[in-house]
């Protein structure tokens, strides 16, 4: 893994950010290189990520895992286990009527924090989930991909699934379902989320199934 530790004497967030991301890159290219020759040599398909130094290999048998697992660069080697959101529960005798302050807020005494002037204000908060409705009314107002008038995408939406490259979206529901937790607000009486004051991002690392597996949540 990469050294970060010389990140604590940098004195600002944009300075920190950049160390990071260059010795993350610099310490994936250094460590996977003989094994990515190798692979290339076999002809074996793979992605190489940085973040999490890791290599997806695409269609290796199991002889090829074996040789792979005796090299002294590789720390261990996992299957791609796969992941399924469960079907959420209904609860029948949930209120019909809305609540300005939802139950889940007050339970945790969010409102009582607001009251202190703590709303979240000037922090991000990223979802990474089954997608996002961007432009729902209780969330379009904190998605940091809006301006008010026109919406840039860039830097504030990923889709590892590839269903939706450019512009988010949400097949299943469950993405904005708990982006709403966390920042919904439409402005009027109705508080469903804890940081309505915050900014949100989103990565979509589950299919609009509700499916994902470690290659999704990876990328």
């Amino acid at each position: 893994k990469a050294d970060l530790s010389a990140t604590r004497q940098l004195r600002t967030k944009e300075a920190k950010g950049a160390y990071v991301y260059s010795t993350l890159r610099a310490t994936a290219e250094r460590t996977q290189k003989a094994l990515r020759a190798e692979l290339d040599a076999q002809g074996v398909r793979y992605q190489p990520f940085y973040i999490a130094n890791k290599i997806f290999v695409r269609g290796s048998d199991s002889q090829m895992a074996l040789t792979l697992a005796a090299r002294p660069d590789v720390a261990r080697i996992t299957p791609n286990r796969q992941y399924q959101l469960p079907r959420p529960g209904i609860n029948p005798g949930a209120a019909a009527h809305i609540t300005a302050i939802e139950p889940n807020l007050t339970f945790i005494h969010a409102d009582q924090v607001w009251a202190m002037g703590i709303n979240g204000s000037g922090t991000v908060l990223a979802g990474n989930d089954t997608g996002l409705q961007w432009d729902h009314s209780a969330i379009i107002n904190h998605y940091r991909g809006w301006n008010g008038v026109t919406a840039d995408h860039n830097y504030n939406w990923w889709d590892a699934t590839g269903t939706y490259p450019t512009v988010p979206g949400d097949g299943h529901g469950h993405g904005t379902h708990t982006t709403g937790t966390m920042v919904g607000d439409d402005g009027g009486s109705n508080q469903i989320g804890v940081a309505p004051g915050a900014r949100t991002i989103h990565c979509k690392n589950m299919t609009d199934g509700g499916g994902g597996d470690d290659m999704t949540f990876t990328t």
